[in-house]
């Protein structure tokens, strides 16, 4: 069996001129975990040691203040984007416009793939794709922010066109491949052989406008008493929305914990598919 090693973008984050573009394309996300991950990722680059000793924040407060879900306050962010040499600054829309706006890539290293990012704003999603050369690296979900314009097909890659026609249709009510192959596009060589064995199946089993529960997909993945062990694939599914771990629910049919933008946008994509489910909080079904 090949060793494989887990992708870590801090390799590849070696000037300055990389780890600014890589945040700058983390800022255009509106979920700020996408950002304090950047952030976090050219720190280690950089080294948490060296970065410590320059913003005199110590080590274990310079990993909680990046860790996911943190709420740093902006002049410790400030602090640490100065000790980097990468101070935040303000621009005027259209000043630094790229001919693909939302899309940066980082460089090759020892004669690995290119990195490329693009982010989909397609209200009421925005959608963050990270490719690792001809392969997509992961999906992040969240909303888009209140007021904002689709992005335009001509700042995106072919691919990236590819996936926002299938956005559109999806979001139009209608099923989708978003212009992806499981086998070609989708790295599952990247996690545990039980993990790859779940979310195929979830994929060819549990079709648009379907629910299932925990226990029948562990069922279903030849591990019926492997509920608890779907859970943890599901939260660590990195393609949500094309491997459709939205469509999991607890037995009773009730909504159960998503990863990034949570149960609020697990409801908005079960209502946009049609399927029906128990609201916890209210009591009824959907």
């Amino acid at each position: 069996m090949i060793p494989l090693s887990t992708f870590d973008a801090a390799e590849y984050l070696d000037n300055d001129e990389v780890m600014a573009e890589y945040l700058t394309a983390a800022m255009k996300d509106p979920n700020p975990d996408v950002f304090l991950a950047a952030l976090s990722d050219v720190a280690r680059a950089r080294g948490i040691a060296q970065l410590a000793k320059d913003t005199g924040l110590g080590r274990e407060s310079l990993y909680k203040t990046l860790a996911p879900g943190a709420k740093p306050r902006f002049e410790t962010i400030v602090k640490i984007t100065r000790a980097l040499g990468l101070p935040l600054a303000v621009q005027r829309a259209g000043m630094a416009r790229r001919p693909h706006g939302s899309h940066t890539s980082l460089p090759r290293k020892n004669g690995a793939h290119r990195m490329n990012t693009e982010i989909i704003c397609m209200p009421p999603l925005s959608v963050t794709l990270v490719w690792n050369g001809e392969r997509l690296n992961n999906i992040s979900l969240d909303f888009a922010p209140e007021g904002a314009a689709p992005t335009p097909e001509e700042e995106l890659s072919p691919r990236g066109r590819a996936f926002a026609r299938g956005l559109a249709d999806y979001l139009e009510g209608r099923a989708a491949d978003f212009g992806l192959d499981l086998d070609r596009d989708i790295p599952l060589d990247d996690v545990s052989d039980f993990s790859r064995e779940v979310l195929r199946t979830l994929f060819r089993s549990v079709r648009f406008g379907h629910t299932t529960s925990y226990g029948e997909l562990a069922a279903m993945s030849g591990r019926p008493h492997a509920a608890r062990a779907v859970g943890r694939a599901m939260a660590s599914n990195r393609w949500p929305l094309f491997i459709p771990c939205h469509r999991v629910l607890s037995a009773s049919g009730g909504l159960t914990g998503f990863t990034g933008a949570g149960l609020p946008m697990k409801r908005l994509l079960l209502g946009i598919e049609g399927a029906s489910y128990r609201d916890e909080q209210s009591g009824r079904h959907s």
